[in-house]
């Protein structure tokens, strides 16, 4: 295993989550309206309004979208918001051919997943999702006090309510005696690769102090937890993008969100071993 910091991107701050394609990242920051786009041949970024809003970057914690994750899925971005709180109840898909933005409120379907699987408002949190195969995966990080960790498994249409809901509870190594819990999530090679975090805190809304940030990976077949390895104590990595694979190892591309108001972000480079 490696990690090393590959470049850093000036303008932005608190990144949740990435897609790399074409030598492009799309990142999203939980305390951002925008979609940024970062082209890494010229370090150019350019911005997408998700939302107007008065403030649109380093928006306080009571009034942000919280959006915590992004799937591409053809010529479309889909970025979600938590769910934590009531204005975090958001998806925005964009469409890349013209940079065209539609929102839905999630309310509803946030709701249904709350019941499902037995989780309080107050710690639920939606921080990764994965569409393949028409099949949906939202990563619950199950960091507040009675919280569940685990993953929503949704077959069909999250829009028109005929869809299948399953919740798979899982429960993931400690660092420092407290449990890690999701915070992004990829496919890859009909494998689902993760990262989970520890932090000092007992609510979905709060942060608290990092321990550090494992990644690990899962069977889909059996959703069954098949590897974990630590990979930084320092650092609160909240979203993981494919970068490259060799027969040898395959590399992902990190952000984190160090829950400050710095307005640069870091992007590392994690290298794994296939064999």
């Amino acid at each position: 295993m490696k990690l090393e910091s590959l470049f850093v991107i000036e303008g932005i701050g608190s990144a949740s989550g990435l897609i790399y394609e074409d030598n492009q990242l799309s990142i999203i920051c939980d305390n951002a309206n925008y979609l940024y786009q970062y082209t890494m041949d010229d370090s150019h970024l350019s911005r997408i309004v998700l939302s107007t809003a008065d403030v649109m970057e380093h928006i306080p914690k009571l009034l942000k979208l919280d959006l915590e994750s992004v799937v591409r899925f053809e010529n479309m971005l889909y970025i979600f918001g938590s769910g934590s709180t009531i204005q975090r109840n958001i998806l925005f898909e964009v469409n890349l051919d013209d940079n065209s933005v539609v929102d839905h409120n999630l309310d509803y379907f946030y709701s249904k997943l709350k019941s499902y699987a037995g989780i309080q408002d107050c710690d639920f949190n939606i921080e990764g999702t994965i569409l393949n195969d028409g099949i949906w995966y939202f990563f619950q990080r199950g960091n507040a006090g009675t919280g569940k960790n685990g993953i929503f498994k949704i077959v069909g249409n999250l829009m028109d309510d005929n869809y299948q809901i399953d919740f798979i509870e899982i429960i993931l190594p400690k660092i420092e005696n407290l449990f890690t819990s999701f915070t992004d999530a990829v496919w890859v090679n009909n494998r689902i690769y993760f990262l989970a975090t520890a932090e000092k805190t007992l609510s979905a809304f709060d942060d608290g102090h990092i321990l550090g940030t494992l990644v690990g990976q899962i069977n889909p077949a059996t959703m069954q937890v098949t590897t974990t390895q630590l990979i930084s104590n320092l650092h609160k990595f909240e979203g993981m993008t494919f970068y490259s694979q060799t027969l040898e190892y395959i590399e992902f591309l990190l952000c984190e969100d160090n829950d400050s108001d710095e307005s640069d972000s870091v992007i590392y480079k994690l290298t794994l071993s296939t064999k």
